[in-house]
């Protein structure tokens, strides 16, 4: 059985990788603040979110790396992480998310919802997607 476990965002500080742009893919994470001084935007299921230009991703065996390109910050994704990032270079809404997951992850409909509400805040908050 594979939950739909996300760990929250890990920022590190490092030398750039060898990333390409946007299709490539990543995440590992704990709540993160907004990076831009914003504050924290509320999602639902209606809520349309997708990948923002201002980062590079790649992909790292299962895992992916994500580089916030205006804050010089990488992020790392875990294996269902990664799956959603994939989801996120088009827009979609979370509620469409929250399907595919449930299609592909032996998960309780409420603890994907939730961790994938989890994950999509942090990702909002680190100015790594945006809502539409």
């Amino acid at each position: 059985m594979l939950e739909c476990g996300l760990s929250t965002i890990v920022r590190i500080r490092a030398q750039p990788l060898q990333c390409q742009t946007r299709e490539n893919n990543f995440y590992d994470a704990s709540p993160a603040e907004p990076s831009n001084g914003a504050p924290r935007m509320s999602l639902s299921e209606q809520s349309v979110v997708m990948v923002t230009k201002d980062q590079v991703s790649c992909n790292l065996g299962i895992e992916a790396a994500i580089l916030n390109t205006k804050e010089g910050i990488y992020y790392g994704l875990d294996p269902v992480g990664t799956e959603i990032w994939k989801l996120l270079q088009t827009p979609r809404k979370v509620a469409d998310i929250h399907e595919a997951l449930l299609q592909e992850y032996d998960v309780e409909p409420e603890r994907c919802q939730r961790d994938l509400m989890v994950l999509l805040e942090d990702l909002l908050a680190a100015g790594l997607i945006e809502v539409r």
